[in-house]
């Protein structure tokens, strides 16, 4: 990507962002955005149709940000998993709280759902019984929900338990399914 096309995404990013921390998501306009980013309407609308997709493009960049970290590991158990994955999101308390709370998480979710699969195929798909591309996906899909949920109850309740503390809340779920 050409530099000057990626500093005008980071500005206009960093510029919603901030607009999002002092006023409803809803009313910020693209012409707020621009101004606070000092750049044009027409620069605006040559990278975006809507405001909501620099949260999109953002919630990708974050997916790929976590996935890149998951690679990295070597241990892939489910209490590890759960850490990393805690561990990962509570760097972006602030901006999942926005989302949240402007009722808009779910681009970040769709975003992640949208990515997992390929991810899981990759790492998890030999810990399973079925090698069906289709029940992996839903498989996938499923422990995506279950993380997902946590996460924003964990955001609700302040994000008072570490991300250690959240693996063990992890494993008493799936303790409490077994039995």
């Amino acid at each position: 990507m050409n530099p000057q096309k990626q500093q005008s995404i980071k500005w206009l990013t960093d510029a919603l962002l901030a607009l999002m921390t002092e006023k409803s998501y809803e009313e910020i306009s693209i012409t707020e955005i621009c101004s606070r980013a000092d750049l044009s309407r027409r620069t605006f609308y040559r990278l975006y149709k809507s405001k909501e997709d620099i949260l999109k493009e953002y919630a990708e960049a974050l997916c790929f940000d976590y996935f890149e970290l998951f690679e990295k590991q070597k241990n892939l158990s489910l209490t590890n998993v759960a850490k990393i994955f805690f561990s990962f999101w509570i760097n972006y308390k602030g901006f999942l709280l926005t989302l949240h709370k402007e009722k808009l998480i779910h681009i970040l979710l769709f975003k992640f759902n949208e990515l997992l699969p390929k991810v899981y195929v990759k790492y998890k798909a030999h810990l399973l019984e079925t090698k069906d591309k289709k029940s992996i996906e839903y498989v996938a899909f499923y422990n995506a929900g279950g993380f997902w949920n946590l996460l924003i109850k964990w955001l609700e309740d302040g994000c008072k338990k570490t991300p250690e503390d959240m693996a063990e809340v992890v494993n008493e779920v799936l303790n409490l399914k077994k039995g």
